[in-house]
């Protein structure tokens, strides 16, 4: 075992280059030890005046996310060090690690036995230059909650400059949660925005993670001073982060516990169904691991409703006591079956303790 389950975090590149009212990102990896599976939370810091980075979300199992840094169309020129640093909760406690750049140190000499020799360095730096970025793609919601089986709807918008009036092509996410499918969608140069849709499945991992979306786009280009000769040149470039938080498709919760019933009478009680990620669909109830002599008829929650009300039945040979069961809720959610089970308990009372049993109000 380690002392730390966040190993090395490393970043690339270690000098971030801005152009006015553009975007670059940084490629954060992290190496997760001992079975660590949690999430992992990175953020820039130090950046120069008129640049700004959201903290970007590592969800269960991730190693990789794009940390997208964003110069302001006033941003002045400038540049400053910089640090990345990652951090998580593990054990009850807050952890953090420096994230550190690879370099080579010794070149690799072709014709001899010896290997490149690389090591990582901690001082990395941003600048931003005196010139504006040609396009710039803005990614909306920044917030977006989805139910596991459902699809992700984001909205993506480019700004132009420099007289750059083409199209934006081959615009997906750069990285995705398990189990979800990756979508790209140009922007005709007639246009300003497009929509993608990321489809989840009910196996995709219920947490927080972030994306970013690039692209790419024929800019005109020459390195002449005078402008002549322009060509265009394939330019790449990040949207803004974006936080996709998955989530399970609804919760069932029961309403007073526990629910309490006398042998050989009934109580009307009831559950709540939270519906969650854009889910609106009907939840079908079944009842499990009930007590012997005790029994609660199967249902369903209709997609407009937040609570249901079942009957609680307990036969005469119903025995006395403090029981667990459990509620299986089942829901197509998008063309999928997604089946959840929640605890459920019970308590029956001798006969005559209760002329009928009110639990749940």
């Amino acid at each position: 075992m380690h002392d730390q389950p966040i190993g090395n975090v490393v970043f690339n590149p270690s000098a971030a280059v801005l152009r006015k009212g553009g975007n670059v990102h940084l490629d954060v990896y992290i190496v997760r030890r001992d079975g660590f599976n949690g999430e992992v939370i990175v953020r820039a810091e130090g950046v120069p005046k008129g640049v700004s980075s959201t903290e970007v979300v590592l969800g269960p199992g991730q190693v990789y996310a794009p940390l997208v840094l964003s110069a302001a169309e006033d941003a002045p020129t400038g540049f400053a060090q910089i640090r990345v640093v990652a951090k998580a909760e593990i054990g009850g406690k807050t952890v953090e690690r420096e994230a550190r750049y690879p370099v080579v140190v010794w070149t690799y000499n072709p014709g001899t036995n010896n290997p490149a020799m690389s090591r990582l360095a901690r001082t990395a730096y941003c600048s931003v230059i005196d010139e504006q970025a040609p396009y710039t793609l803005t990614a909306e919601p920044t917030t977006l909650e989805v139910a596991r089986g459902l699809p992700a709807t984001v909205k993506v918008k480019v700004t132009r400059r420099t007289g750059f009036a083409g199209p934006v092509n081959t615009i997906g996410a750069m990285v995705l949660p398990r189990n979800v499918r990756n979508a790209t969608v140009n922007i005709a140069n007639n246009a300003t925005e497009a929509t993608l849709r990321f489809q989840t499945t009910v196996n995709t991992p219920v947490g927080r993670y972030s994306l970013a979306l690039r692209g790419v786009a024929p800019v005109p280009y020459t390195k002449d001073p005078s402008g002549k000769n322009k060509r265009n040149t394939n330019v790449y470039a990040p949207s803004n982060n974006i936080l996709l938080v998955i989530v399970d498709p609804f919760a069932v919760t029961q309403k007073g516990s526990p629910w309490t019933v006398g042998v050989g009478q009934t109580a009307d009680v009831a559950l709540t169904i939270e519906r969650r990620g854009g889910f609106k669909g009907d939840v079908q109830l079944q009842f499990l691991n009930l007590p012997g002599g005790v029994s609660i008829a199967n249902t369903t929650a209709k997609g407009d409703s937040k609570e249901v009300t079942v009957q609680v039945k307990a036969a005469d040979s119903a025995k006395p006591g403090d029981y667990r069961a459990v509620v299986r809720a089942q829901a197509r959610v998008g063309n999928q079956n997604f089946r959840q089970d929640f605890p459920l308990l019970l308590k029956v009372v001798p006969k005559g303790a209760e002329s009928k049993a009110k639990a749940g109000k």
